[in-house]
């Protein structure tokens, strides 16, 4: 196993932040990284600091070891995630990231300070399969023409060769734990669940996310968006701000947040 433990970098908060503002801790989807994130620290800034979690293999980390497994994975950015643990927390994860949150909010359930509020986007329940055929083992032509229907690639990078080869490891790696992943034997989380998912995402079926609702012993919320997987990314925003206003109605001491850079 690689030992991610002892050397992560990862994105850091504003010098400054008052440890009695609440945090949301947010993760990307396959092949994404924390600029997904790049607007949110501004959106949300009445409300929450906002800190995007950097996978290693990815982003700012990007000549690190790719992870082969979700523990892999989480493994990397977990002495980041307990760091936050004396603080309010929410997490936030899109598409394979609404796995990684999951998971996350059960290690830090098993330690003592769950999350308060657990956000997910664009994925079935952990139990429920996606709505299409695995990809992470197609060629590479097919590979990329299936993640460009899903909207995840702009067709004009999609054409470019020498980018598809420097986000093809990532985008393969990230697939390959998504369609391995298989659900553990877990409890129902002790927190809320609010789950967003567009009208028209081919990855998710309206069964499949309301199976998320057997996650949680308390309240549950589906929040439908129009269009696809990932759009429109305004919408999701606007929409994550209102639960996180609801929950956390004043934000305190307020101030700049936190702009993502990486640990020096």
């Amino acid at each position: 196993m690689m030992n991610y433990m002892s050397k992560q970098r990862c994105l850091q908060e504003p010098p400054g932040s008052s440890t009695e503002r609440p945090v949301l801790l947010c993760l990307p989807h396959a092949g994404g990284n924390a600029t997904f994130f790049r607007s949110w620290h501004t959106v949300l800034a009445d409300a929450v600091d906002v800190v995007a979690l950097e996978i290693a293999g990815h982003g700012a980390r990007r000549n690190e070891q790719l992870p082969r497994t979700l523990g892999e994975a989480l493994d990397s950015v977990w002495n980041v995630v307990v760091g936050y643990c004396d603080r309010r927390h929410v997490l936030f994860g899109h598409s394979l990231g609404a796995l990684y949150a999951f998971e996350i909010a059960h290690r830090l359930s098993r330690r003592g300070c769950p999350p308060e509020l657990l956000l997910v986007s664009g994925r079935n329940a952990p139990g429920f399969r996606a709505e299409v055929p695995d990809c992470h083992r197609l060629p590479d032509t097919e590979f990329i023409d299936r993640l460009v229907s899903y909207g995840g690639i702009p067709a004009e990078i999609a054409k470019d060769p020498a980018l598809m080869k420097l986000f093809l490891p990532a985008l393969r790696a990230d697939m390959r734990i998504t369609e391995r992943y298989t659900r553990g034997d877990q409890s129902p989380l002790r927190c809320p669940i609010t789950i967003f998912y567009g009208e028209k995402d081919p990855l998710v079926s309206r069964a499949g996310v309301e199976a998320w609702c057997r996650e949680a012993s308390q309240r549950c919320e589906i929040i439908t968006l129009p269009g696809g997987h990932f759009g429109p990314p305004d919408e999701r925003l606007r929409r994550v701000r209102q639960v996180v206003l609801s929950h956390f109605p004043a934000a305190v001491n307020g101030g700049p947040c936190w702009s993502p850079r990486p640990f020096p």
